[in-house]
């Protein structure tokens, strides 16, 4: 039947394969639908261990783990202040101390303030003078105790990595005499090794920067009268019994003003000087008032050193062992394996040695074999404290 034969009232039948399009369009819809719900779901609902906020408003105190969240009650910031304190230098026969005074006027207990040595990293120390602690003299910039009781040797020194039951300070003094045993050194040496500078090297302020951002605690070493003095003679600026302490202690300040940033003062030779007590107490007197330790490098028997620094409570260490007291290889490896068994005997040991090229490279490769041993080498203040 065809189309004019068709009788009104009946559709003709349509084509089965014409394209159905509200059906399409309902179904891509629901399609639609479905994936932004999918989406919400995966977007919206949080992680098992972020805590969310309930309807009231505040933090969950619980995961849906049922485990406690951890919530930090530390502020964001440190708003309060410490009250200022002042110190007072109550007794001129101990130096080495500081009496504080507390609001009323009357002293507290003698106390030194610690702080926490300043640092840009593990290898890294501060290397220009913090101006709190330095005085501008004739002879440079001396070291002193801050108005708030900070001494250098806190502030300078290196923060002690390990704190073990055998414990060697390594000192290794003379560096500047030789630019390139003073380069060798800094850099061969690891950092918590302590360098001593003799006041008559050259380029002593660059090479305590460079051995400052290695790490390293220095020591500033002060020239002594040594026994046959003057035929055998430190050199200029020498500290000599014989002189007047105002002489001796001028003396003082010109080795002190050589470089900044040390923790404290060797002694360079004097073995003569170091055996006569009056002579030594006003020097080391004003070293404990500049807030500085002592180092005794131990080469001589009947030093008085020790004695004078207990009566002035200036902090003090005496060297164990001269470790290149002979200029070979042989009697610098005996001298090592001493020093270690000391320290294993002791609980602490003080190793002094110069920088010879030999020496350094035998220091060098027995610490790597000490650390194994269970031995810590650390700066001389970790043993002075």
């Amino acid at each position: 039947m065809d189309e004019f034969n068709t009788p009104l009232g009946l559709d003709k039948d349509k084509d089965s394969s014409r394209f159905n399009w509200p059906v399409a369009a309902t179904f891509f819809a629901l399609t639609v639908f479905m994936i932004g719900m999918v989406t919400s779901w995966i977007y919206l609902i949080p992680p098992k261990d972020i805590p969310v906020s309930s309807n009231s408003g505040t933090e969950s105190n619980t995961n849906q783990s049922g485990e406690k969240a951890k919530i930090s009650l530390a502020p964001l910031r440190q708003t309060t202040q410490k009250p200022v304190r002042t110190y007072t230098q109550s007794n001129p026969a101990k130096p080495g101390r500081l009496d504080e005074l507390i609001p009323d006027g009357r002293l507290e207990e003698p106390r030194i303030t610690y702080i926490n040595p300043p640092s840009s990293g593990p290898d890294k120390l501060i290397s220009t003078p913090i101006p709190s602690l330095i005085e501008k003299s004739s002879f440079g910039l001396l070291p002193k105790i801050s108005s708030s009781g900070n001494r250098p040797m806190d502030a300078y020194a290196r923060p002690a990595s390990t704190t073990g039951s055998i414990r060697i300070a390594i000192i290794i003094g003379g560096l500047g005499l030789s630019q390139s045993g003073s380069k060798s050194a800094i850099e061969l040496l690891p950092a918590d090794v302590t360098l001593a500078f003799a006041p008559y090297g050259n380029s002593l302020k660059r090479w305590m920067k460079k051995a400052r951002r290695d790490g390293h605690e220095l020591l500033m070493q002060v020239p002594m009268e040594p026994i046959g003095f003057p035929q055998i003679n430190p050199g200029k600026n020498t500290l000599v019994s014989s002189s007047t302490p105002e002489q001796n202690i001028q003396n003082l300040h010109w080795s002190m003003g050589r470089m900044s940033n040390y923790v404290g003062m060797m002694n360079y030779l004097g073995a003569k000087m170091n055996m006569d007590a009056e002579a030594l107490r006003p020097p080391l007197s004003e070293i404990a008032m500049r807030g500085l330790l002592y180092v005794d490098d131990g080469s001589t028997f009947a030093s008085k050193a020790g004695d004078v620094a207990k009566e002035i409570s200036l902090p003090f260490i005496q060297g164990s062992i001269v470790i290149d007291d002979g200029r070979s290889g042989a009697i610098i490896d005996k001298n090592l394996a001493a020093l270690e068994k000391l320290a294993r005997r002791k609980g602490k040991a003080v190793g002094i040695a110069s920088a010879f090229p030999l020496s350094v490279r035998k220091i060098v490769s027995w610490i790597k074999q000490a650390k194994k041993r269970g031995i810590d080498i650390v700066p001389i203040t970790a043993l002075v404290r």
